[in-house]
């Protein structure tokens, strides 16, 4: 199975995103690694980094091999996978609040 090599690390990554979601289905994958944990590219070594150990075995148990498919299709039969688990996740991944104007300003 030949590689569908990307060009730089950001699009290494868009291209397991894009793998790993055909595999898991959209839906799941939203949950999981849209706002739960963040996928990033070192060197051949898919990084999957969490905000807490119970989150980490998850997605070990559950997706490790759908990760392990779409790291080897995209960077190459020699990819591992490597889980992390940062505490400090959750900031990083949070949204920026969108205020809106109630009118009821003053109260």
């Amino acid at each position: 199975m030949q590689p569908e090599f990307a060009v730089c690390p950001e699009a290494q990554v868009q291209a397991v995103q894009h793998k790993l979601a055909e595999l898991i289905g959209e839906q799941q994958f939203q949950h999981w690694y849209r706002h739960n944990a963040r996928i990033g590219v070192e060197a051949e070594v898919l990084m999957v980094t969490t905000a807490n150990p119970f989150l980490q075995k998850w997605l070990q148990k559950q997706h490790r091999e759908f990760l392990a498919t779409a790291a080897q299709t995209v960077l190459g039969p020699s990819c591992s996978v490597r889980f992390v688990v940062d505490p400090k996740l959750p900031l990083k991944l949070a949204q920026p609040s969108q205020a809106t104007d109630t009118g009821i300003a003053g109260r």
